[in-house]
């Protein structure tokens, strides 16, 4: 009697915590991942400890298993403070979610590979810091492009509103770290050379030293964005001049 009474006593068990599981989950986000679709659901946990738990649960679409379990949230109970918190972003063929536990920054990423199945990777965010300033430019004197001269050297450089300090400042506060690169965790130096004109306008944008991942976009951007310069000047008389600048992204 005993062991007829055991399957049917697991079973049931099952049932009830299959029941209890799909209860406590609620649908997030339905998306794909090259062709194969994707669900991600919300789970919440509570416990008999000082903290509640809120889980991302990841799963591909019409299939139980669960791919993966990330932590949501992480909640002390008697002050209602978030100990660890968690976001993510969908891109074309990878899922990442980001999560901030007191100092520390993680991101986890799940890659979609040709055999349709995800590759997994953890690492630690460094503090992303803002594009240091530039090192001091090597300006390289160019032709006229009046055809007036040929200048190999100017009596008075070119200068940025304000000197370099004032370059310096412009550039940190309006260069923004590409995305792919911190992603990618990419840093590095761009090279880029252009003209100031004779009223002290930018042009001939070029990138002489690539760096990717949207850095060299952003560099080229922000010179087009630049005030008027004061023109360098031979022999009192305003003349074109190629500068060279570069611009270093850092991760630290």
């Amino acid at each position: 009697m005993y062991t007829k009474l055991k399957p049917i006593l697991i079973v049931s068990f099952i049932l009830v915590c299959n029941i209890a599981f799909a209860q406590s989950k609620k649908l997030v986000k339905s998306f794909k991942l090259g062709a194969i679709s994707y669900q991600l659901y919300e789970s919440f946990k509570t416990s008999k400890s000082d903290q509640d738990t809120v889980f991302y649960l990841l799963q591909r679409l019409g299939k139980a298993k669960i791919i993966a379990k990330e932590i949501k949230a992480v909640i002390e109970k008697k002050q209602g403070d978030t100990l660890a918190a968690s976001t993510y972003k969908i891109n074309k063929s990878s899922f990442v979610f980001y999560r901030s536990e007191g100092n520390k920054f993680y991101h986890r990423i799940y890659t979609l590979q040709k055999t349709g199945l995800l590759s997994y990777k953890s690492s630690l965010i460094p503090k992303v810091k803002e594009p240091s300033a530039p090192t001091m430019p090597l300006p390289v004197a160019a032709p006229d492009y009046d055809h007036s001269g040929h200048p190999t050297s100017v009596d008075i450089m070119p200068e940025f509103p304000g000197g370099m300090n004032a370059l310096r400042k412009f550039i940190s506060n309006n260069l923004h770290y590409p995305y792919e690169a911190q992603e990618n965790e990419v840093s590095g130096t761009v090279y880029a050379k252009f003209v100031i004109t004779k009223d002290g306008s930018i042009a001939n944008i070029e990138i002489e030293r690539k760096l990717g991942f949207g850095c060299d976009q952003e560099v080229i951007r922000i010179l087009k964005r630049m005030p008027k310069w004061s023109p360098g000047k031979l022999k009192g008389q305003a003349v074109n001049y190629l500068y060279r600048l570069p611009v270093i992204f850092s991760l630290q």
